[in-house]
């Protein structure tokens, strides 16, 4: 009946036919009934179907009242009957009060609509605290919202970064065990030897390209054993790569004779570069 068009037949059946009870089935007649301008009696059906735990019923006459332009009865019809764990009414009670101007109120709203991990939620609520200045509201949240991650973290430096708030962008990244992360910060900032530890820890932390930098860094501050050395140890605890790195390290550096030997060769187990061998002629067969 719905498809070819006939909404009051369809209304009339779903009363002399169903027993209106299930929420769901509520929820259909005060759709059907606000299609046919019927308002009074669509609302009476949506806050039935509401009553017996229907959200998409709650969020329909919310939407209703709101069209309507009764939007404080909008905003307290969702917050006195959403449930704790309703993101989405949540989120939608949050959106009226943000258009409303009431941002503080918003926010509330809005963090409890992030409880299931929503990073778009999460973003949204600090891009309003930081555009009410409120930067370490900002920052907290970012860092300790619901299923945060290391993208928020990152957000959470940033915006300390811009307001000029370096070592605590810095503490944000090092707490966060964003360690490549701080390394480049400490670099832009031409904290030579702390961004080498902070490269450091990112190697023993898995990051496969940290090694090469920090010898790189190394060689720049005029510390190519060190560099060196590190690559080794790179290489010994897995980065098989580094052992070519330290190869080109040495090379870069004037040191060809050691760079064609650690390439031929490899490593003496006391941790040396190899040289060339050869068999004696007078050795036994």
């Amino acid at each position: 009946m719905l498809k070819q068009g006939r909404v009051r037949e369809a209304v009339a059946w779903l009363r002399d036919q169903c027993t209106v009870s299930e929420p769901g089935t509520l929820r259909l007649m005060g759709n059907l009934l606000h299609d046919l301008n019927r308002t009074e009696e669509a609302h009476s059906y949506w806050e039935q179907a509401t009553l017996k735990g229907d959200h998409h019923a709650l969020r329909r006459r919310a939407t209703a009242l709101r069209k309507a332009g009764h939007m404080q009865q909008a905003i307290t019809w969702l917050g006195e009957h959403m449930t704790p764990q309703d993101s989405s009414s949540a989120a939608m009670c949050a959106e009226l009060l943000e258009i409303a101007g009431r941002t503080q109120e918003a926010i509330a709203w809005w963090k409890q609509a992030a409880a299931s991990g929503n990073q778009v939620v999460i973003w949204h609520v600090a891009t309003l605290l930081e555009a009410d200045d409120r930067l370490d509201s900002a920052v907290q949240w970012l860092c300790t919202a619901p299923h945060t991650n290391s993208v928020n973290r990152r957000r959470a430096a940033d915006i300390l970064q811009r307001a000029g708030r370096r070592t605590d962008a810095l503490k944000v990244l090092h707490d966060s065990q964003l360690h490549r992360d701080e390394a480049q910060h400490l670099e832009s900032a031409q904290r030579l030897d702390e961004a080498v530890e902070a490269w450091k820890r990112a190697t023993l932390d898995g990051d496969h390209g940290a090694a090469l930098r920090t010898a790189q860094l190394l060689q720049k501050m005029q510390r190519t054993d060190e560099a060196i050395g590190w690559l080794r140890s790179s290489a010994e605890i897995g980065h098989a790569r580094d052992l070519m790195r330290e190869s080109d390290l040495l090379a870069s550096a004037g040191r060809l004779d050691e760079a064609n030997c650690l390439k031929r060769y490899g490593w003496e187990p006391d941790g040396s570069i190899a040289d060339s061998w050869h068999i004696s002629k007078n050795a036994s067969t």
